[in-house]
């Protein structure tokens, strides 16, 4: 079985559509943090298969907390014996529930439930949620967030399941005389009861009949209930309906509202005469301040006048002296200039020399790279070789891919083959002195025994023969079944051109250690050429032309002038004379600079004193400060008058509150407007509700409810004939199958088998007993004492955990092998490993997802990235 998809939509915190698509068949890691709807999602699997439709209470523990009423609903579609099967499922008050089978008729209701329940070996609960009794083969793979550990009471509710799910297998094995009256009782017990304890037939069509009718004589009793309650709210309705036509409070409302807006406008009137003397103290004030400017300014002229007779005689002093120094620059330059000359001559032929050593040292580079990328590219040309050798050694094996797995397969089916026509063949055990006796012509001599699956003729000489017939029913079915079991190994090999199973393993072998040469190839070539040879002809190419261009230019250089120093000496002091030279020339052109400025400098402040004083004698100077000094007095008094207006108008506006009347006359309003549209909504319902009580009075629901009555007790009468009957035969099957039961215990072998692969990965060297029950009893193990055994509920927590997983991966196992749909879903399991146990558990369920789908919930995602699948995220 897989699960493809799965569709959420106003299922607990999902209010919005959620759908999880694409699931894989192995492992599925689904990680959300705390809150994300993880849990929520591992629930929505569990309702949607466990939980019955009609559940009333689901409407509302499912549905989202901020939208009560809704209808919670899940989708999932699924993989089942090659067919797509999709399951949806909505709860509340849009109840329903459909089945889609490819291939086949829809089914709907109670059949869908149904048959899912004997699909996956479960039960419904008869009234309410289903309980942990009911849950059977899901109940106990499908593990809920802290029962990683619990694992006793799921494997006794799934028990039964189990042992119908394998039912075949017990037939095999206990094919006596006493499984006819077994099935004579089972097929009586059929008529009135499924496999699963579930009515059938007509004792469960009494039971529909009977819910169907209790159902409506429910639905009258509601109905009757709602007619007596509209008959009271429709009286209610009519009392409120006439107290607001004759009291009207919204027109009070709104005569108060208007009222505060007339004493807005007057409060809003003094506003604006304070925006008028507002505006009239800026001016004021503005006219004050230009007053000041004015007397300031006047103050300032006065004093720039002293400024610039100072100024004027310390520009005489700095003229002076600047152009002494510009006379001492010059005669330090001429000296700077000389001593450059020479030192630049000097390091032109120091340079010379050193370019002549640096192109013969370059030559000798590029001849030696020319020698490194010839010898480089020889070997890289026979590496390819070598490559292409291993490439086509490859290429003649790949026909052994996958070989291992298909053939392991294949003789697995070829042993549960032989196995079956073993268990029920005919086993002839011989202990023989003469000689000559042959078995369908093959001779028997000794002792030792034979298994015959089909008829045989045991020929002894001087007596005649005798034929051996097995008598099993079942003997042609599974000789067919190991012919084909045998074809399938034979096909498989003549497919991979093998003559043997070992030659075909071998051929995988070989063509693994060629993959892994070609590999150590292609690995030493991106080491030796990482970008192909091309780039390595093209460097050496560039080698060659290097050398050339090298050879050229030395040839073109000029001989050599003689001993001559070192360019780094030349250079350092061509770099020290070259700096003299700069300063020199710095400090001249500063010096002229500087006797510029002080020119300049003198000639501005000359003419700035004369300014100065122009301003001082300009006509009508006293009569500006004199008009400037009344101005300030009077602008002054006018923005104070104004300021005082102010203060005792805010006063007034801070008095009347007007934000308080604007909030009153919105709240007034409002509340006259939802009074009269109230009023309005109770007489439109108060009208609707006359009608219905109308239509309702003429149903006459008393008599229907009567005789409604009498037909569900005549059907409870009936269901419960049929009920204590079912219970009758249920019992007697139970006491003819309980030798039977002895016979099932033989499946703890094949459990064992598959418990003890998974042991021995988690707990190397460990064993574990299983009860009658078929549950984990005791466990041995090696301590620090020698081996210590001990009962499983005595383990740690973080053991238990594991160990219980492990028992639910080993019962995976087994239905598995019975063609039974499994799927292992873990909810924040193993949460209590240690990290060594962690890392080996993953192995384990890595091992487990190669047959079963397994969906991993977590709110950890770091530990699980190693589990080769990419995680997917709830936002």
């Amino acid at each position: 079985m897989k699960i493809r998809s799965i569709r959420l939509e106003g299922f607990k915190r999902f209010r919005q559509p959620l759908a999880l698509e694409t699931l894989a068949e192995g492992i599925n890691l689904i990680a959300a943090g705390n809150g994300k709807g993880k849990s929520t999602l591992a629930q929505a699997v569990r309702v949607g298969f466990l939980e019955r439709h009609r559940t009333a209470s689901l409407g509302e523990t499912l549905a989202p907390w901020s939208q009560p009423g809704a209808n919670p609903s899940v989708q999932i579609e699924f993989l089942r014996e090659g067919k797509r099967f999709r399951l949806a499922k909505t709860f509340g008050a849009k109840k329903s529930c459909t089945l889609e089978i490819e291939g086949a008729k829809p089914l709907s209701g109670d059949d869908a439930e149904q048959a899912l329940a004997d699909m996956f070996a479960f039960s419904y609960a008869g009234r309410g949620e289903s309980k942990a009794e009911n849950q059977g083969v899901p109940g106990l793979l499908w593990v809920q967030q802290g029962s990683s550990g619990q694992i006793a009471q799921q494997v006794e509710h799934a028990h039964d399941y189990i042992r119908r799910a394998l039912g075949d297998d017990l037939g095999e094995l206990a094919a006596t005389a006493g499984d006819r009256v077994i099935d004579q009782v089972a097929a009586e017990l059929a008529v009135l009861q499924t496999k699963t304890g579930k009515p059938a037939g007509d004792h469960a069509r009494g039971i529909e009949q009977l819910a169907a009718s209790q159902q409506r004589l429910e639905q009258l009793r509601t109905a009757i209930a709602d007619y007596e309650s509209a008959v009271d709210r429709f009286t209610q309705l009519r009392d409120q309906h006439a107290m607001g036509e004759r009291d009207q409070p919204w027109q009070k409302l709104r005569a108060q509202a208007e009222k505060a807006r007339l004493d807005l406008q007057a409060i809003e009137q003094l506003a604006g005469q304070r925006q008028q003397l507002e505006l009239q103290r800026q001016v004021a004030a503005s006219r004050a301040a230009q007053c000041v400017q004015e007397l300031q300014a006047l103050e300032q002229e006065e004093q720039a006048a002293q400024d610039r007779e100072r100024a004027v005689a310390a520009a005489n002093e700095e003229d002076a002296r600047t152009h002494d120094a510009v006379r001492v620059a010059e005669v330090q330059l001429r000296a700077a200039q000389d001593a450059d000359t020479a030192a630049r001559d000097a390091a032109a032929a120091a340079r010379r020399a050193a370019l002549r050593r640096g192109q013969e040292d370059a030559l000798r580079s590029a001849r030696q790279r020319q020698q490194e990328l010839a010898a480089q590219i020889a070997t890289v040309e026979g590496q390819q070789q070598q490559l292409i050798a291993h490439q086509a050694a490859q290429a003649r094996l790949q026909g052994f891919a996958g070989a291992g797995k298909s053939l392991r397969a294949a003789e697995s089916r070829l042993s549960q083959a032989r196995a079956k026509l073993e268990a029920v063949s005919t086993r002839v055990e011989y202990a023989l002195q003469a000689e000559g006796i042959r078995l369908d012509g093959k001779p028997l001599a000794g002792s030792g025994s034979v298994t015959v699956s089909e008829p045989v003729e045991l020929a002894i000489p001087g007596f005649g023969s005798i034929r051996v017939l097995p008598g099993a029913n079942e003997l042609s079915q599974l000789r067919a079944d190991l012919r084909r079991a045998e074809d399938e190994l034979q096909g498989l090999l003549q497919g991979f051109g093998a003559e043997s199973i070992e030659q075909a393993r071998q051929g995988e072998d070989d063509l693994q250690a060629a993959r892994s040469r070609v590999e150590q190839a292609q690995a030493l070539l991106r080491g030796l050429a990482p970008a192909g040879l091309e780039p390595l002809r093209s460097a050496l190419t560039v080698a060659a032309g290097e050398a050339t261009r090298y050879e050229q230019s030395l040839a073109a250089l000029p001989a050599d002038d003689g001993p001559v120093v070192a360019v780094e000496a030349a250079e350092a002091r061509e770099k020290v004379t070259q700096e003299g030279l700069r300063a020199a020339q710095r400090a001249h052109e500063s010096a002229r600079e500087q006797a510029s400025r002080a020119q300049e400098q003198l000639r501005l402040a000359t003419r700035e004193l004369d300014a100065a004083r122009a301003r001082l004698q300009a006509p009508g100077r006293d009569e500006r400060r004199s008009a400037a000094q009344r101005g300030l007095v009077a602008a002054r008094a006018e923005e104070d008058e104004r300021a005082q207006a102010i203060a005792r108008l805010d006063e007034q506006l801070q008095a009347s509150q007007p934000e308080h009347l604007r909030n009153d006359i919105r709240r007034w309003n409002d509340g006259a407007a939802a009074l009269e549209a109230a009023h309005g909504r109770i007489g439109a319902e108060l009208h609707q509700l006359a009608g219905q009580l109308e239509a309702k009075g003429a149903l006459g629901l008393q008599e229907q409810a009567a005789t409604l009555e009498e037909e569900v007790a005549r059907l409870q009468r009936q269901v419960d004939d049929r009920t204590r009957r079912a219970a009758a035969l249920s019992h007697l099957l139970e006491v003819l199958t309980a030798k039977r039961a002895e016979v099932a215990r033989g499946l703890r072998a094949p459990l064992q088998k598959h418990l003890n692969h998974y042991l021995a990965i988690q707990f190397p060297g460990a064993s574990i007993e299983l009860d009658e029950a078929l549950r984990p009893a005791r466990i041995s193990r090696s301590g620090a004492f020698g081996t210590e055994t001990g009962r499983f509920e005595e383990l740690s927590g973080g053991e238990r955990e594991q160990l219980g997983i492990i028992a639910r991966l080993a019962y995976a196992d087994l239905l598995k092998e019975a063609g039974k749909p499994t799927l292992v879903m873990l909810d924040d399991s193993l949460v209590n490993s240690d990290h060594e146990r962690l890392a080996r558990m993953k192995r384990v369920l890595y091992d487990a997802a190669q047959r079963h789908q397994i969906l991993i919930f977590t709110c950890h995602q770091e530990n699980w990235l190693d589990m080769g699948v990419a995680p997917i995220a709830l936002q």
